[in-house]
C-alpha cells in the first residue's frame, strides 16, 4: 500500500487535503483465464426447443495454453483476449456472486432462492388457472349472448 494526499471537493466551493491509500492492482486475476460455461437453465422457458448441445460446440474451439505471469513484462497491464468464451446472451442478466460470504450468508441465499423460485412456479400455475377460469367465463357469456340474440 502506498499513500498520498489529494484534494476533496466538499460542498459550497470548500476543499480540504485528505490522505489516501491506494493498493498495487494486480495484473491478472484468475477469473480472467477461466473459460465461462453456460449455467443450467433453472425452468425451461420452451419445451418445444431441444436445448443446444454445448459438449459439441466446446471441442471446435480452440484453447489457448495457460499463460504464466512473468513480472516486468510488457503485457502485465493488458486483459488476456476473451475470444475463446462464448457470448453471453442479453435475455437475463447474470447474478453477481460475491465469493467473500460466509457459510451461513451462503445458505440464507440459497434458501431465499429456493423460496423465490418456489413462489414463481406457484405464481405461474396460479396464473394458468386464472386464466383457464377466465376462458371459461367467458365462453359461457358468449353461449348466453348466442342464445338471447
Amino acid at each position: 500500500m502506498s499513500q498520498g494526499t489529494v484534494r476533496q471537493d466538499m460542498g459550497r466551493g470548500r476543499t480540504k487535503a485528505v490522505v489516501v491509500e491506494t493498493r498495487k492492482r494486480r495484473p491478472m486475476r484468475p477469473e480472467d483465464e477461466k473459460p465461462i460455461t453456460p449455467a443450467a437453465p433453472v425452468a425451461p422457458v420452451r419445451a418445444a426447443e431441444p436445448a443446444p448441445a454445448p459438449a459439441q460446440a466446446r471441442p471446435q474451439q480452440p484453447t489457448p495454453a495457460p499463460r504464466v505471469h512473468q513480472p516486468g513484462g510488457s503485457q502485465t497491464n493488458q486483459r488476456p483476449q476473451q475470444s475463446y468464451q462464448q457470448p453471453r446472451s442479453n435475455d437475463r442478466p447474470r447474478p453477481v456472486v460475491l465469493n467473500h460470504l460466509s457459510p451461513e450468508e451462503m445458505d440464507a441465499r440459497r434458501r431465499a432462492l429456493a423460496e423465490s423460485q418456489a413462489r414463481d412456479a406457484q405464481d405461474a400455475i396460479r396464473r394458468a388457472e386464472e386464466e383457464k377460469l377466465r376462458a371459461a367465463e367467458e365462453a359461457i357469456r358468449k353461449a348466453a349472448e348466442a342464445e338471447e340474440a
